[in-house]
């Protein structure tokens, strides 16, 4: 029996098996990076997004408001963040994985705001 194997979709690996002139194909996952391996970001800083994006809003805040509120935060936070992390910051956003606390309660905000932040680190890193 001989074993082939090659890389498919960047998560899977696609195992060939050839027996007796018989193909026989097996898809299996591979693992990806871990979260805290694709972005070399300070836990503090983390917690201090993950906070900010799970905080609930006030009383008497209004939806707008509060939200508005909870951006300014964020972007607070994204401008005291050195480039190299925001440029981890954005590479594990784009990664979405759905284990990572950063990245679920990061879309629970609107697409508009998400948007904005995300110029906001793609600036940072820039500098």
């Amino acid at each position: 029996m001989t074993q082939l194997s090659s890389p498919m979709a960047g998560r899977r690996a696609h195992l060939v098996a050839v027996q007796d002139s018989e193909t026989i194909s097996i898809w299996e996952p591979t693992t990806a990076p871990s979260p805290t391996a694709v972005a070399n970001v300070p836990t503090e800083i983390v917690d201090a997004l993950i906070d900010v994006l799970t905080r609930p809003l006030a009383p008497g805040e209004g939806h707008h408001v509060g939200n508005a509120n909870r951006e300014r935060a964020l972007l607070a936070l994204v401008a005291k963040l050195e480039p190299i992390h925001a440029f981890h910051l954005g590479r594990r956003i784009d990664i979405d994985r759905s284990d990572d606390a950063l990245v679920v309660a990061f879309k629970r905000l609107v697409i508009e705001r998400r948007q904005r932040l995300r110029a906001a680190l793609q600036a940072r890193r820039a500098r």
